[in-house]
């Protein structure tokens, strides 16, 4: 069955079967709900613009001019109740139609992620999808609108970013994927939950106890049901309910729960990594060979089938999938540096440092490896590294010996290539974290970190023409960018993006503007954070970067 062979072949769809599978309710088939396909093809308009989403989404009433985004939500509430009680979907049962709910919360979510997070950028309005037409023919009335939709975030009184663009899409998924309806205490559909109400409490200022509440309960809940003797997950699903549990950890600083998930994701997938030391030169004009740090790892069947497998091109065709040769990536920026080799250069010859694995203690799939040519990893064995490099930072002070016991898991991710395109992606990111210390590698740091904020924000501004153009929340990112924009064979697809965006957690696109702007001032850069603390309204930052250049 088409269950069956997702969880046979993971990478031979997309997404995998646990990107949506783990959150369907009763495990509906692909041919009981149509719209599961068009979430994995990443066709959320058409979910969002469904008979049974339009009902949801369009209010009756003869006077929608005078609604507040309160009106809106409790609509939404509402219509939601009363399609249990009724038979609104015929031929359908109650199960099959909490299941397409499901669908449509989790295509909302998507649909923000991609805009926010991952790009490509949405090739039509929030507003238009989300909203009645009465009100969005107002444009102030959008605006206000929107502002009260940020408002409706706030949780504890933690408040979420006011400059949220699509913060409409948002608000729908967590309202249905919230709803008692949609998503029952007793079964498996609690995992979408999880995950709305994680992005919800990692876009707050601060962490919310209540949302840390929820979200533990639930995590609680499907650790029995997805990890337990009597589960039906595959094995694929279990590793990312691990690693999406880890990422929750990670963020609420309990990282020792972190570390655990990750050792036993590691496991499950029969990936073998070990922090060990080789010979090798760092420097152009070094004569002498030194024990260097380095990641060895060994996905657990070096033959299989690890490039994205057979992608919708969104026209119903399918195409093989790419090879880490051939996937399409972001630009990689060279060291450029007069002293430093772009990257380690390794002897024949092993030598272990102290603290690391020991040689006799390597695994024989692990002693063979040549260290400057190892096999691709599949996608979940390098978030597993990359997690554990964020792990490891946030348990240890920020020092040098930090950073160069947790710069070997990027490398190992960037060196051996990725088929995943943010996965690939994220580990830029990592390394360019940790190489903002370094004299001689600061520049790369910098400007790494740079075009993948011209990245993000270049492939997340929606090009379309735009009734709100006048909204600030839609004028939050530049048009220029550090890099040539790629062309859109040198890119990848939403679906691709956005297949293991929740166990990455990867940062929002006005969180990574702000670490940049971070990162200009430690280096002296205050104009230049000004205008990007400016451009996000974040009037503290921007008054300390006044105050410095005055």
């Amino acid at each position: 069955s088409y269950r069956v062979a997702m969880s046979q072949f993971p990478f031979l769809s997309t997404p995998s079967p646990v990107y949506v599978e783990p959150s369907l309710p009763d495990r509906h088939s692909e041919q009981d709900l149509p719209s599961l396909r068009d979430l994995e093809a990443g066709h959320f308009h058409k979910i969002l613009t469904s008979p049974l989403a339009q009902r949801l989404l369009r209010p009756e009433a003869e006077d929608l001019s005078c609604w507040s985004w309160h009106d809106l939500q409790q609509h939404w509430y509402d219509a939601l109740s009363r399609h249990e009680e009724s038979a609104d979907v015929s031929d359908s049962t109650p199960e099959a139609s909490r299941a397409t709910f499901v669908v449509l919360g989790l295509a909302a979510l998507h649909a923000f992620l991609q805009s926010n997070v991952t790009g490509p950028p949405l090739a039509w309005r929030a507003s238009g999808v989300v909203l009645p037409e009465v009100l969005r023919q107002d444009v102030v009335k959008v605006q206000e609108l929107r502002r009260q939709a940020v408002a409706s975030l706030t949780v504890d009184g933690e408040a979420a970013y006011q400059l949220t663009p699509d913060v409409e899409l948002f608000c729908l998924a967590r309202w249905v994927l919230n709803h008692p309806v949609v998503v029952r205490d007793e079964d498996e559909s609690r995992w979408a939950r999880v995950r709305v109400n994680f992005w919800h409490q990692r876009m707050l200022s601060e962490n919310a106890a209540s949302l840390q509440e929820s979200i533990y309960r639930d995590l609680d809940f499907l650790d029995g049901r997805v990890l337990g003797e009597m589960s039906r997950c595959s094995k694929d699903a279990k590793v990312q309910f691990l690693l999406e549990r880890a990422a929750v950890h990670t963020w609420h600083g309990f990282d020792v729960k972190a570390r655990e998930d990750l050792d036993r994701a590691a496991k499950e997938t029969g990936f073998e990594f070990a922090l060990t030391g080789r010979l090798g030169k760092r420097t152009k004009f070094q004569e002498n060979e030194l024990s260097q740090l380095v990641v060895l790892a060994k996905s657990a069947d070096e033959t299989a089938d690890v490039s994205a497998g057979v992608v919708e091109d969104g026209k119903g065709s399918q195409s093989a999938g790419h090879s880490a040769s051939t996937a399409p990536k972001p630009q990689n920026l060279d060291l450029n540096d007069d002293t430093l080799l772009e990257s380690i250069s390794f002897a024949n010859t092993s030598a272990t440092s102290p603290g690391v694995a020991d040689e006799e203690d390597l695994p024989a799939a692990l002693a063979s490896l040549d260290p400057a040519s190892q096999p691709v990893l599949k996608p979940l064995d390098s978030i597993i590294l990359l997690s554990l490099a964020s792990s490891i930072t946030n348990t240890s002070p920020q020092h040098g010996l930090t950073r160069e016991e947790t710069l070997p898991y990027a490398t190992r991710v960037l060196d051996g290539g990725s088929t995943n395109w943010q996965v690939y992606t994220q580990a830029l990111l990592v390394r360019s974290r940790i190489e903002g210390y370094r004299s001689r590698t600061i520049e790369r740091g910098v400007l790494q970190l740079q075009a993948l904020v011209d990245q993000v924000i270049a492939e997340t501004t929606s090009t379309h023409p735009s009734a709100e153009s006048s909204d600030p929340t839609t004028n939050t990112n530049t048009s220029t960018t550090f890099l040539p924009r790629p062309k859109p064979s040198e890119s990848a697809s939403a679906s691709e993006r956005l297949q293991y965006i929740h166990p990455l957690a990867s940062p929002t696109r006005w969180t990574l503007e702000a670490e940049l702007a971070a990162r200009w001032v430690s280096l002296g850069g205050l104009r230049t954070a000004l205008e990007i603390y400016e451009r996000l309204q974040m009037w503290a930052e921007a008054a300390l970067c006044w105050a410095a250049v005055e």
